[in-house]
């Protein structure tokens, strides 16, 4: 026997313990492993020591030691929770899924109440890719046990991996609305809304989360992205600041901004921010290639074919990239070396529709449309079935000053591809180029009742109206040439139905209702138009009869000191009335200024909405809108309706529940002049049903709209 066996050999088990544990801390690895194994010989009870070892093990990188290490632990101790989890955790570590697959199965059911069986074993069933065997198992974990952020957020994940964008949201709803001291509900909803391309949507979530959890890098990274997408530059600037700051070195601080720049055509003030990140990460083609087509954009030539050169060096599977570098070529005037590139392109990528198509568009860039018409003639050889190289032909005809065959060329390619949006579009830009008004407006006609948010769509109009107005009144004029018909232009092409004018006009509508509660969801269908009216209860829960209570005690007390709460809850001033159980957000982070001086400010203003509701109320202003979460019975409406006509009798109230077999959603029933039930299919301040609200909206204010004197 060694010396250092002598010694472990006369120490008690929490002395040996106390040993092992010393010599882990001290980086004596081998001396502590020696140590949990002479407590495991002499102490064969003390389970801590074959967890000691096995974390030693794992800690040094060997995976498959401690793996065994632990597997004999369960047997010895089979009713002991701890081993059990390290156990199959160390299994995932090694990644045996199918091995921790049947594990986690027999954690679960020995132990029922522990969360890590769910935990790892929807884990493991998501990396097997069985998705519904791990919705299963965090369904039975939340069934059987209260709720942690951990298997919500595992639970959430589950969709979000299937891109099951619908559940997702739902789901990280729940982890928003359950724990909101996590900043991961509301940046996974802001993520999922983003997916689902309700952008406006995703900056109402992120924007109080923002506030909220200013150090949060996740969130300020998916910020950025909205902004960006949305075109908000003042914003997606002040998140990718943020993430610059919070995370130094992460990439998409710096070309998530640059692209935000360049998207806002300030490719210039741009370029720093690539520079710096293509100096951080040169191994990321896409920053490679937005710093050359920054060069394109400011028209540097020499400087653009450089970084392309250098793009297809280093990242020549990218057919984008050799593209690039023979559009650089050509706008430079190199065309021998423009087309070699294209030649060495379609060698390397033969079968790639935009290399074939790329001389042609080459030719465009450069305004020689003769040569443009040839080679969309080849691109059309090459590929038939595809819409692209008949367009081609059209606008270089038409550019060319060739109207005539350009028109004939574009009806043929219509019949050929029927519905074509960009086919269709080409033959009305030649037919109103050609001042063709009988045959060019049916077609305009058509392109906006079919594609009313087409981009194209909407600019090409704009520009035809200009000269078809100009037309139509000359031909009208009594001094008009012979032959010069009247005509016509469909109403649909001079009404401005843009989406800015239609969010104004449902923004004004909006501003016409008034939140009475029980949640902010319909304070943020307002906001989500712009709509901003000061209201006392917009951000505001409180129950139908604390309601009912509040109102015909004409809110007195509101904002009151002696009746408010003012407090931090999750680094967020809240504020709760005593009398009517009134819980209300500020959206104020407490970090922003002193509770004492917030205090002040916020009962005067709580004061101020307290007056100007009673005005409201008083003068029948508004139309008032109130919904709760756990439904509103006939007793509670009409003790609320109540409650406003002792006010004024012009009032109204739209009460909104949610939808039922008798009343699907969008429904509006119409209980008296003035009082309307209007039915939803969900409530939500996540996943809000934005349309279904505005309809209801609509309705029930064209409806008012006729009662008032």
């Amino acid at each position: 026997m060694d010396q250092q066996e002598q010694a472990f050999a006369a120490l008690s088990a929490d002395d040996l313990i106390a040993q092992a544990q010393q010599a882990a801390r001290d980086g004596q690895t081998q001396k502590a492993i020696h140590a949990w194994r002479m407590v495991q010989t002499r102490f064969p009870d003390r389970s801590e020591a074959v967890l000691g070892e096995a974390r030693l093990l794992r800690d040094g990188g060997d995976i498959e030691g401690a793996a065994g290490v632990l597997a004999r632990g369960v047997d010895r101790f089979p009713d002991d929770e701890t081993m059990h989890l390290e156990r199959g955790w160390s299994l995932c570590e090694a990644q045996a899924w199918d091995q921790a697959r049947a594990f986690w199965s027999q954690v679960r059911e020995r132990f029922p109440l522990n969360y890590g069986g769910y935990l790892g074993g929807g884990l493991t069933s998501r990396k097997l890719d069985a998705f519904v065997e791990a919705d299963a198992i965090y369904e039975l974990g939340l069934a059987r046990l209260p709720p942690i952020v951990d298997l919500l957020r595992d639970y959430a994940w589950s969709a979000y991996q299937q891109r099951d964008w619908s559940r997702a949201l739902k789901r990280w709803e729940r982890v928003m609305m359950q724990f909101p001291d996590t900043p991961d509900g509301p940046c996974r909803a802001g993520e999922v809304l983003m997916e689902l391309g309700r952008l406006d949507d995703a900056a109402t979530v992120l924007g109080p989360a923002r506030r909220l959890f200013p150090k949060d890098p996740s969130l300020a990274v998916i910020s950025g992205f909205v902004a960006t997408r949305r075109g908000d530059v003042t914003e997606a600037e002040r998140a990718w600041a943020d993430v610059r700051a919070l995370l130094p070195g992460e990439l998409s601080g710096w070309g998530g901004w640059a692209t935000a720049l360049i998207q806002a055509g300030r490719s210039a003030e741009a370029e720093p921010y690539l520079l710096e990140a293509a100096q951080r990460h040169p191994a990321d083609v896409t920053v490679a290639m937005d710093l050359a087509r920054v060069a394109v954009d400011r028209k540097d030539w020499e400087t653009a074919v450089e970084r392309w050169r250098s793009v297809v060096a280093r990242f020549g599977d990218r057919p984008q990239a050799h593209i690039e570098l023979g559009w650089a070529l050509a706008l430079c005037g190199r065309d021998a070396d423009a087309r070699s590139c294209f030649e060495e392109a379609l060698a390397r990528f033969p079968d790639d529709p935009e290399v074939i198509v790329a001389p042609a568009r080459a030719a465009q860039k450069q305004g020689d449309w003769r040569e443009a018409e040839r080679r969309w003639v080849e691109v059309t050889r090459r590929l038939p079935t595809m819409s692209v190289g008949y367009i081609g032909i059209g606008e270089a005809l038409r550019e060319a000053g060739l109207l005539d065959r350009s028109a004939v060329h574009l009806r043929l390619a219509a019949k050929r591809f029927p519905g074509e949006v960009h086919v269709d579009l080409q033959l009305a830009m030649t037919l109103s180029r050609q001042r063709n008004w009988t045959e060019a407006l049916p077609v305009w006609e058509a392109l906006k009742r079919q594609h009313p948010d087409h981009a194209s769509v909407q600019t090409g109009i704009r520009e035809m109206l200009f000269q078809a107005r100009q037309d139509q009144g000359a031909n009208s004029h009594p001094d008009a040439p012979t032959g010069s018909a009247p005509f016509e232009i469909p109403e649909i092409l001079t009404s401005n139905d843009a989406r800015d004018e239609r969010t104004a006009a449902t923004g004004a509508l909006l501003m016409q209702f008034e939140s009475l509660g029980d949640t902010c969801e319909f304070g943020i269908v307002q906001r989500r138009y712009g709509a901003e009216p000061l209201s006392l209860l917009r951000w505001s829960s409180m129950s139908p009869s604390s309601l009912v209570e509040a109102l015909q005690a004409r809110f007195e007390g509101v904002g009151d000191p002696d009746q408010t709460i003012v407090a931090d809850e999750h680094g967020e001033y809240i504020t709760r009335d005593k009398r009517y159980h009134m819980f209300s957000h500020t959206f104020t982070p407490v970090q922003s200024e002193p509770m004492d001086r917030f205090v002040k400010q916020q009962l005067r203003r709580m004061q101020y909405l307290r007056r100007k509701l009673l005005e409201d109320l008083g003068a029948a202003a508004k139309l008032f809108v109130f919904k709760s979460n756990e439904g509103v019975s006939d007793i509670q409406l009409t003790a609320i309706y109540r409650a406003l006509l002792a006010y004024s009798q012009e009032n109204a109230l739209l009460c909104v529940r949610l939808q039922d077999p008798a009343h699907p959603k969008g429904t509006l029933d119409r209980i008296s002049p003035r009082l309307w039930v209007g039915y939803i299919d969900r409530f939500s301040t996540v996943d809000i049903a934005v349309d279904t609200w505005v309809g209801l909206c609509q309705t029930a204010h064209a409806q008012y709209a006729g009662t008032v004197r």
